[in-house]
């Protein structure tokens, strides 16, 4: 399984945080787990795949430790021009302070993963 860094795995973009490791196999019903080391504490996330179509769809479930339900992602790949095109739908949140503050985290993951591929 690869390791963090190699992945380009950075944490989750709205708090001050680095992987500190994860783990996955990718497969339909295989996990994922992912453990973010914050100043106040480390954050683990974690869920199952329910579905990988290559090179399409990705969907599977998204839990934070001691948190609320788990909710679900969809991430969906196409062809643009020279690249690839990715959509993430994350649907089931219990209220909407919660989906928002995800979008939020997102939002600056997706920032931090276009410099990333950039560089």
């Amino acid at each position: 399984m690869p390791g963090c860094r190699k992945a380009g795995v950075n944490g989750h973009a709205r708090r001050a945080s680095k992987a500190k490791w994860c783990r996955w196999s990718p497969r339909w019903g295989g996990r994922y787990q992912v453990v973010m080391h914050r100043d106040s504490g480390d954050l683990t996330v974690g869920g199952d795949y329910r579905e990988i179509a290559r090179p399409s769809r990705i969907v599977m479930t998204w839990k934070w430790e001691g948190e609320e339900p788990e909710t679900l992602i969809t991430l969906s790949f196409r062809p643009k021009g020279k690249g690839t095109e990715l959509h993430l739908r994350h649907e089931g949140f219990v209220n909407a302070a919660r989906r928002d503050g995800h979008n939020i985290g997102w939002t600056g993951t997706f920032d931090k993963l276009q410099k990333f591929l950039a560089a």
